[in-house]
């Protein structure tokens, strides 16, 4: 039976159809300039996590003909080499062992270790005794270490302090640039590499932990390598200006060195990078971290290579500027030989090293930023400070108290300790906040019911416009009710004494307009709405009259509240809102100082820079009977920290983690939020609350202020915070895993340092549970459970407000402990760091590690001078390895120019 004609044309035109979209499917991808083992492919997935076996390819094995000393060995003519001191031994005799137990007791290849100055007959004796393979010991040349003759020593010097300025890492050690020049052209010319071709760079403090069961170096031969690497970042552009120029000059003279498979397009890269290649003068900055390299000599000793050389050393970037021998191998690469044979490690798939370089740079980049702590200690910016920041899991800690705990007698030295206790002020409102949040997991609060079954005072108030020619209040109605959620998020109209209005109707009434905690809740914060409640934002006393919810339900102060419910379970001391009543507290209490200036209009200081000077004014009496939940406790930021612990580890120690996850999420309404944003586009308050670039996108949530975007500097979107009044700041990232807290004792709030620092995010990309939610809000780990199951509230005191029944809830079980960041296998990347940075912007280098067998790229967000730690998970047969890799660009110690700084390049 025919097909009639209307048919037939629909069934063509659906075939053409079909197969148009089958070649958009599956035909070319538009290209992309690719550098050797750049990958842009598959990136919805990890394509590391695979299982993978050894590469293709004839394997040599290790047998007899391996031994020590063997006749006619299957070696060939290659070396373990390690540029290395006197007194990192121990790190050397480290990465020996684990090299030797994994690949290198079965092939037995000499190892060459190279030093400025003789090795002493300890380091031969400990590092010998480690293998059974040849070990030896050599000297560098003098004319191969030194500075050369045609370097301009007054300008090394004066470019050395311009690095330091711009802040590049080690830009003023001349050991650093005189190892940089040695890596880069002069290693290979040493003697006693003279009948060597290849080379695996080994450092201290690096560790193996998978079986490698083949010849690396035979392989590198058979499949005609030149060089193998294992990690690919980019530079600091402005160690490197003049490097890309000098290059091209190069290239203008020496056309014919040019390969015809070069990488070029992958060095001149601007789409990833566009700042980098701006700065660079053309060059993207990325390369090849030597470090961990794996290579041919006969390369560098080629007549290309060693004129490049040549020339660049003439040029002196080298020592003006700070030219490493990673970007300086990465160029010669990429122009000069055939990109197929430059090859990622990973080639190498079961090779999986660790480096602990970066602990080094950790402690050198935390110690500038000790260094500007301790000099505005010094220049009296600031008396002292505590500093503590941590992650949720506990592998990190910092801590550190600076400073004096008094200026009032400057011919006595008292310093600060860090067991101090502080007013804390605001910083009491996230633990009012939780003691909520527990009556709301128990279901005696809502958050979104009205207040004045437990607050009548607040019932019925008007809202104040102005005041009239007479100088009477002005009031209109309110016909909105407050809720507990707007006493929390600074959303029900209320307002401290800051605001002019209030301040003004205060004084009308006669009231005390002085901070501190004098009166109680119910007559210091009662007053009229500024707005309707939810249609605006206003720092407000609304967590000091939660806190008065809490008493009133729960029968206990909120001293005793806290005590049982709080400070018991996380193990807290020393934290009262009495502090003369508690020896502990008060022999430990920092003194109060104060900023020359006085304050301005928006109640912080006049001139954040100015000096400071001791203040007898506590601003917050020390004899106060009344419990004040939003900014009368009193007590050690060291303590502090557990509560922010255990909300960033989301530990169900105080709160359930839906609880937390609710608390992490924006509050306000709209016009709310647009209320918050106009009142944060003024520097001074912006300066008070946090001092985040202006602009920041921000919001409220149960706790504190949110940041509503990414930051350069690291902060994640959805991470909180807030402070005191006398300059604290504390701050929790779900995100990244980070929390911590700054404390001062400085009155008025607003002071400059606070808001230059930039904490950054400890990020885990760690691999998600089936059962994993999608918010960044950890699931619970295992706790001692010493938040007790069965909280009871007393009956309240009939004579505050109508009696409510005794209370006895019973709280949930918490969930089973979930132990999937320990259990499952860890993703690619695990980057972790907190520095507490000087600068609030700084641009985030990202580094790009790379596998060639499944061709993917991925971005991982570094520190401002390095990559702080890494993980590269590597395919071994049968399993998945993970090496831990905090990567190193070297100890700094003490002895300065005679230190030597270990790595190819310092990240910028």
């Amino acid at each position: 039976m025919a097909i009639a004609r209307p048919i037939r044309v629909l069934g063509l035109l659906a075939l053409g159809l079909w197969g148009f979209f089958l070649y958009h499917l599956f035909g070319a991808a538009p290209k992309v300039h690719r550098g050797p083992g750049d990958t842009l492919e598959k990136m919805d997935r990890d394509p590391n996590l695979d299982y993978t076996g050894e590469p293709e390819g004839v394997l040599w094995r290790a047998d007899k003909t391996y031994a020590p000393g063997a006749q006619g060995t299957s070696r060939i003519n290659a070396t373990l080499l390690a540029l290395v001191r006197n007194d990192e031994l121990e790190g050397m005799v480290s990465a020996m062992k684990d090299l030797e137990r994994t690949w290198n007791s079965k092939f037995n290849y000499p190892w060459t270790f190279f030093n400025e100055v003789p090795f002493s007959e300890e380091f031969k004796r400990q590092t010998q005794a480690v293998t059974k393979a040849e070990c030896r010991y050599e000297l560098i040349p003098k004319e191969h270490w030194e500075i050369p003759s045609w370097i301009d020593k007054e300008l090394f010097e004066e470019s050395g302090r311009i690095l330091k300025e711009n802040e590049i890492q080690y830009g003023n050690m001349a050991s650093y640039h005189q190892m940089c020049r040695w890596n880069s052209g002069l290693f290979y010319k040493h003697p006693a590499l003279a009948d060597t071709q290849y080379y695996w760079r080994v450092e201290p403090k690096v560790h193996f932990f998978c079986d490698v069961d083949y010849d690396v170096f035979r392989y590198m031969a058979d499949n005609n390598k030149t060089y193998g690497f294992t990690i690919n970042l980019y530079d600091a552009p402005a160690s490197i200006p003049t490097l890309w120029p000098e290059t091209i000059k190069f290239i203008a003279q020496h056309p014919e060195y040019m390969h015809d498979n070069n990488a070029i397009e992958w060095l001149r890269d601007s789409a990833r990078r566009p700042s980098h290649n701006i700065k660079a003068n053309g060059y993207s900055t990325c390369h090849f971290w030597s470090n961990f390299e794996i290579a041919d000599m006969s390369f560098w000793r080629s007549q290309a290579y060693e004129d490049y050389f040549n020339h660049l050393d003439r040029a002196g970037g080298f020592f003006y500027e700070r030219w490493g021998d990673a970007p300086v191998h990465s160029i010669a690469l990429g122009l000069f030989e055939d990109s197929s044979k430059i090859h990622c490690s990973h080639l190498f798939p079961n090779v999986l090293l660790r480096h602990l370089v970066l602990e080094n740079q950790l402690k050198n980049m935390a110690s500038a930023f000790e260094e500007r702590i301790e000099k505005a200690c010094k220049d009296h910016e600031i008396p002292g400070a505590i500093v503590i920041a941590g992650d949720r899991d506990g592998k990190f800690k910092y801590s550190k108290a600076f400073g004096v705990r008094s200026l009032k007698d400057p011919s006595k030295h008292d310093p600060l300790k860090l067991d101090a206790t502080m007013w804390i002020a605001s910083c009491s409102k996230l633990v009012t906040t939780v003691a909520i949040m527990q009556l709301v997991e128990c279901g005696h609060l809502k958050l979104d019911d009205d207040v004045y079954g437990i607050l009548p005072e607040l019932k019925d108030l008007d809202i104040l416009t102005g005041f009239n020619e007479a100088g009477q209040p002005t009031l209109i109605k309110n016909h909105k009710s407050i809720t507990l959620r707007h006493l929390l998020t600074h959303s029900s109209g209320l307002s401290y004494s800051f605001n002019p209005l209030v301040k003004k109707y205060q004084v009308y009434q006669g009231a005390d307009i002085k901070l501190g905690g004098t009166d109680p809740v119910n007559v210091k914060y009662l007053h009229p709405l500024l707005f309707s409640p939810g249609d605006a934002w206003e720092y407000s006393g609304g967590l000091d009259w939660a806190g008065l919810m809490v008493e009133r339900i729960s029968g206990d102060t909120l001293n005793a509240y806290f005590e049982k419910n709080i400070w018991g379970p996380l193990g807290i001391k020393d934290f009262t809102f009495y502090p003369e009543s508690n020896p502990e507290v008060l022999a430990k209490l920092t003194d109060m100082s104060a900023r020359v200036g006085g304050i301005n209009k928006f109640g912080s200081a006049a001139d954040p820079n100015a000096k400071v000077v001791y203040s007898d004014d506590r601003a917050w009496p020390l004899d106060s009977k009344h419990n004040h939940g939003g900014g009368g406790l009193f007590g050690s930021p060291v303590e502090y920290f557990k509560l922010l612990k255990s909300i960033c580890a989301n530990d169900g120690k105080v709160l359930k983690p839906s609880t937390v996850g609710d608390m992490f999420k924006p509050q306000l309404t709209t016009a709310a939020r647009e209320s918050l944003m106009a009142m944060l586009s003024i520097k001074e308050v912006n300066d008070a609350m946090g001092g985040l670039p202006l602009g920041t996108k921000r919001d409220w949530g149960l706790g504190g202020l949110m940041l509503m975007e990414d930051l350069p500097s690291g902060r994640k979107k959805g991470s909180m915070s807030w402070g005191g009044y006398p300059n604290l700041l504390w701050f929790i990232d779900m995100t990244t895993g980070m929390c911590g807290i700054y404390g001062s004792q400085i009155i008025p709030p607003g002071m400059m340092l606070i808001g230059a620092i930039s904490w950054r995010g400890w990020v885990k990309e760690g691999l998600k549970p089936t059962n994993q939610i999608s918010s960044p809000i950890p699931r619970p780990r295992q706790t001692s459970n010493t938040r007790p199951n069965d909280i009871t509230l007393h009956p309240p005191n009939p004579h505050i407000i109508p009696p409510h029944p005794p209370i006895h809830a019973r709280a949930p079980d918490l969930p089973p402990t979930n132990h999937y960041i320990r259990n499952r296998v860890p993703s690619l990347l695990e980057h972790h760091n907190f520095l507490p940075a000087i600068t609030a912007q700084i641009p985030d280098p990202h580094a790009h590690i790379i596998a060639p067998a499944h061709r993917y790229t991925l971005a991982l967000p570094t520190v401002r001078h390095a990559i702080d730690s890494a993980c590269v998970a590597v395919k071994a047969p049968d399993r998945l390895c993970r090496a831990h890799v905090p990567v190193e660009n070297g100890p700094v110690t003490a002895a300065g120019e005679k230190s030597r700084i270990r790595g190819g390049d310092a990240q910028g």
